[in-house]
């Protein structure tokens, strides 16, 4: 009874045991074979693209050093060609020599005549016909460096296009000799800023009206440190700014003269010039726009 029951029970504990421990170790084998595969394929992977990284790296170095290779001779192609252009247009004339290191030793080379570096630079030249096209755009950049150094030289030595009937005026009392003491010409002053951009686009006009009008005496002040002072007294509120004085009235007119301003101020400058103002029929107001000079 009792004791067979137990007997029974302990042996399908046993067994049930023994069968769960085998299935553990089938588990355990089949969870290590999927972890080989699994590592096994990650290391093809890892050695698959490192493979590709250095061939790729491989490669990229090659084309480097043929690159650098093709851009090196190209470099050097360049120099020896400018070099050999250089001397076809400027060849070198031999002058003395004279060892210091010798006293006595003097060795002169002027025998070589103008005629003699001429055919010398003759046989060195290249025919243009005969130059590859490499060769002339490099004749043609030594050519155009050399017409740009000439046109260089020619507008250092052009003469200035400013009309003579234009002065700079620095200082208070170069202002007061050149416009207070005029007692035969209008005086037309133009302040303005070597910085100020308005200034520079008023300029040509300013120029053009001074050689319109010859009897007329056209002054510039510009603005620095020392005469600052100069404007202030004189209320230039801003630059550019004209001034216009007549010799018996003195100080007639003063306002902007900016590029939008300048065509009106040249009108009443006229006005001044010929003693007249136009007076339109039916007219009875002044035809020119009143502008506020402490406006900015």
């Amino acid at each position: 009874g009792y004791k067979t029951d137990r007997i029974l029970f302990v042996g399908l504990a046993t067994k049930g045991t023994f069968f769960l421990l085998v299935r553990l170790c089938q588990l355990r084998q089949v969870i290590g074979i999927f972890t080989r595969i699994q590592t096994s394929y990650r290391m093809s992977n890892r050695q698959r693209i490192t493979s590709d990284c250095t061939e790729k790296l491989r490669k990229h170095n090659r084309n480097n050093m043929v690159n650098s290779r093709q851009s090196n001779i190209k470099m050097i192609t360049c120099i020896i060609y400018t070099i050999t252009l250089l001397l076809s247009i400027y060849p070198i004339s031999v002058c003395s020599f004279a060892p210091s290191s010798f006293g006595a030793a003097h060795v002169s080379l002027n025998a070589m005549s103008t005629s003699t570096s001429l055919q010398m630079s003759r046989s060195t030249a290249t025919p243009t016909e005969e130059m590859s096209p490499f060769q002339l755009r490099m004749l043609k950049l030594v050519q155009n460096d050399k017409k740009r150094v000439v046109d260089k030289k020619q507008r250092r030595t052009r003469p200035s296009n400013i009309p003579s009937n234009i002065q700079v005026v620095c200082t208070l009392d170069e202002y007061k000799n050149v416009v207070g003491l005029e007692k035969e010409k209008i005086v037309v002053v133009r302040f303005y800023a070597s910085w100020c951009k308005s200034c520079q686009a008023m300029r040509p006009f300013f120029y053009r009206a001074a050689a319109k009008y010859p009897n007329v005496s056209f002054v510039e002040v510009p603005v620095t440190e020392k005469n600052a002072h100069l404007h202030q007294g004189l209320g230039v509120p801003s630059v550019p700014f004209g001034h216009i004085y007549h010799p018996e009235a003195g100080l007639v007119e003063e306002q902007k003269i900016s590029k939008k301003f300048f065509p009106q101020f040249e009108q009443i400058l006229e006005t001044y010039v010929n003693g007249v103002c136009e007076l339109p029929e039916g007219a009875v107001e002044t035809p020119y726009n009143v502008i506020d000079v402490t406006e900015q």
